[in-house]
């Protein structure tokens, strides 16, 4: 009986391994693709939820917005009327300590007293705010830490306002500046929030300090 097994010529064992090698150059090539449709999607979505959150937030009052001191929550401005003890100093408002702040150690330090001493916030912020002047070289890195110790001290110092915050519970708490894209919200709602945050970080720290005592 002749022998029925089928034998490969050289030449086909090759072909076979190089169409092997090419689908497996292929396959790669695809899962990389794919790898990288996987994380756009993942960031795709992960975007989806944190808007909807927000605007689910929203809209069931999950949100509360300050700007005005005479508006709802205006005890969150730095522009209320409460006083902080501060580096051995009185400090009007949390306004007149953080923009006196700017100048320590400059040529401009002169003004500090004159920032101390202004009859409104307003007029602090006006003076803090001349472009004329130069900051202290480090403000960038430092004015974020300056701002949350005299926001905690404010809080901390006045217990009437203290019930405030608390009461805000786990509530998103946002600056509603449409000019100020760094401490508020913008116009648009995609600033940083950066005083909302240090709001809500001080609320946690005061109220970790209450359950330890």
């Amino acid at each position: 009986m002749p022998n029925s097994q089928v034998r490969l010529h050289p030449k086909s064992a090759n072909y076979y391994l190089s169409l092997a090698t090419f689908a497996f150059l292929n396959l790669s090539i695809l899962l990389n693709h794919s790898l990288l449709l996987y994380y756009k999607i993942v960031y795709i979505i992960d975007e989806l939820i944190n808007s909807f959150s927000e605007n689910y937030r929203e809209q069931l009052g999950m949100v509360i917005y300050f700007y005005k001191v005479y508006e709802p929550y205006g005890c969150f401005s730095n522009f209320s009327p409460h006083g902080i003890f501060l580096e051995g100093e009185y400090w009007q408002t949390v306004e007149h300590y953080y923009q006196a702040n700017k100048f320590l150690g400059t040529k401009d330090s002169v003004f500090i007293p004159i920032i101390k001493a202004a009859t409104t916030p307003e007029k602090a912020a006006s003076l803090g705010r001349a472009s004329t002047r130069k900051v202290r070289p480090d403000w960038e890195q430092v004015k974020c830490s300056i701002m949350r110790q005299a926001v905690l001290t404010k809080f901390l110092t006045h217990s009437d306002i203290q019930k405030i915050l608390l009461a805000t519970g786990e509530q998103l708490i946002v600056e509603k500046s449409l000019t100020d894209y760094y401490w508020g919200c913008g116009l648009d709602n995609t600033g940083q929030n950066n005083l909302g945050q240090i709001l809500m970080s001080v609320r946690q720290e005061i109220r970790e300090l209450k359950n330890r005592n």
